[in-house]
């Protein structure tokens, strides 16, 4: 990256998507991590990894509001909007998509090249992201062609009317699930939602574009930052409590132990990105530090793709370190492991043109 590109480009969203990757990792850690507390029988792993799993949730949100800030202040046409943003998104899908679609045939000997192979292949893709972890790229793909209606929205938006925004939001995503699973046995009905409140994509895509354009600077101080984390560490215990009472109650699944990981993430989601954005308002970074965060930064979407091959490569490196580390600290050794690995290998991929093009 050029030295007038550098000095144009945020430094701040660039290390959000690095702690965010990270988060991902960990989310998709499985009972080496994310949902160790179902398995252990230590009180300390039960804890941090309970802790951890409802605090790192604010990754996914995080990406959509690096997208909000960055995308919804402009104005493209709507031309630009589906050659420049739809269409890159569904090619990269696609191609994900094949790829992980051979591989699994493969492995699992079902791979067939008969005449109706592709279409089998196309409705797969229809029905589901074929790997869990993937679905991100069909509510990304989703927000992208919402980019239209949302730049009026969010550009007319006044301060208070994201207040409005953000209160409803945590009545209906992080107090109903409470109420449904604690009073009254069952889920708010669905015929009651409110896109924007609950819609996650949407809502932090809003929350991002307010972070950037609505909150002023003067708000970015080291004081508020710390009420930020000391609400987002307030509410992951929260979710922590809510979900020991759910395993007691229904049994340690890990149904129950989703039930609440989600439903508070819009606390630790705000507190990451204020503390971003507050670390590069109120301290000075050498050149030389920004190029480093940027290239990592610029992989991170390629390593995302590849992360569950990744994890599923390296695995070994956590089946060796565990009974020397005990398990927490091996895993956090594997994820870090397969960040690295993930960004020589992406770097290598974005030597190629066409690579580069589409993931950034």
């Amino acid at each position: 990256m050029s030295d007038q590109a550098l000095s144009t480009r945020k430094p701040h969203p660039d290390l959000l998507r690095v702690v965010s990757v990270f988060g991902v990792l960990f989310i998709h850690s499985g009972t080496h991590g994310a949902t160790l507390f179902l398995h252990t029988d230590s009180a300390a792993e039960y804890a941090l990894s309970l802790f951890l799993s409802m605090f790192v949730r604010f990754a996914v949100p995080v990406f959509f509001m690096i997208s909000g800030a960055l995308l919804l202040g402009r104005n493209e046409p709507l031309r630009v909007v589906l050659t420049r943003r739809v269409l890159r998104i569904a090619v990269v899908s696609l191609i994900t998509f094949a790829v992980y679609y051979l591989m699994l045939g493969v492995h699992m000997g079902t791979l067939s090249l008969r005449a109706g192979a592709v279409f089998d292949f196309l409705r797969s893709v229809w029905t589901s992201p074929l790997v869990a972890p993937l679905w991100y790229l069909y509510a990304y793909l989703a927000a992208m062609l919402m980019l239209p209606f949302l730049r009026p929205l969010a550009q007319g938006m006044r301060t208070r009317d994201f207040v409005y925004l953000l209160v409803l939001h945590i009545l209906l995503v992080c107090v109903a699930p409470i109420l449904g699973t604690f009073v009254f046995h069952a889920p708010l009905s669905t015929f009651f939602s409110i896109p924007f409140a609950t819609v996650s994509c949407i809502f932090y895509m809003l929350l991002g574009y307010a972070a950037e354009h609505r909150v002023p600077q003067s708000f970015y101080t080291a004081r508020h930052t710390a009420l930020l984390f000391a609400a987002a560490a307030a509410s992951s215990v929260i979710c922590g409590v809510l979900t020991w009472l759910v395993c007691r109650r229904d049994g340690a699944t890990n149904e129950a132990a989703v039930t609440f990981m989600d439903s508070m993430a819009v606390f630790p989601a705000a507190a990451v990105y204020c503390g971003a954005r507050t670390f590069f308002l109120r301290r000075s970074v050498s050149d030389r530090a920004r190029k480093i965060l940027s290239a990592a930064a610029q992989n991170v979407f390629g390593i995302y793709l590849i992360e569950k091959l990744l994890r599923e490569t390296l695995e070994g490196i956590f089946t060796r370190l565990q009974p020397v580390l005990t398990t927490l600290p091996s895993c956090f050794v594997w994820l870090l492991a397969c960040f690295i690995c993930g960004q020589i290998i992406i770097w290598l991929l974005r030597r190629i043109p066409f690579v580069r093009k589409l993931i950034g």
